[in-house]
């Protein structure tokens, strides 16, 4: 499966499955089964949200390259990220609301990094 196909398979049985199905789907879907790649694609689906894809490309580079090993950095710039970019292009979000999604990622990641910490 490509980016795309697992990103409408996982959105798909979010919506129509019920939720003990989602695990299963989860942890048998065709991608990469680790945290870094977990929490990379969560990282590019927030940022992409909040910023456009010209810059949003150049910061998830950033933090690519500084923390993931070489082979999940190049599936997340080169297979996940433009999919990403290509679905979120059109999205019309005032910049208040790109201001709160922002916050609300924020405290995600300081109780993540906690929750890794320990």
């Amino acid at each position: 499966m490509n980016s795309s196909e697992v990103i409408a398979n996982v959105t798909e049985t979010i919506r129509t499955k019920p939720l003990p199905i989602w695990g299963q789907v989860m942890d048998l879907g065709d991608y990469p089964h680790n945290y870094f790649t977990t929490f990379g694609a969560m990282v590019c689906n927030i940022y992409s949200f909040i910023l456009p894809g010209f810059i949003l490309k150049g910061v998830i580079g950033l933090f690519a390259r500084v923390i993931l090993p070489k082979d999940m950095r190049e599936w997340l710039m080169e297979e996940y990220l433009p999919q990403i970019i290509k679905s979120t292009k059109n999205n019309k979000i005032p910049i208040l609301k790109r201001q709160s999604i922002f916050m609300k990622f924020f405290g995600l990641s300081i109780k993540m990094f906690f929750a890794f910490s320990f």
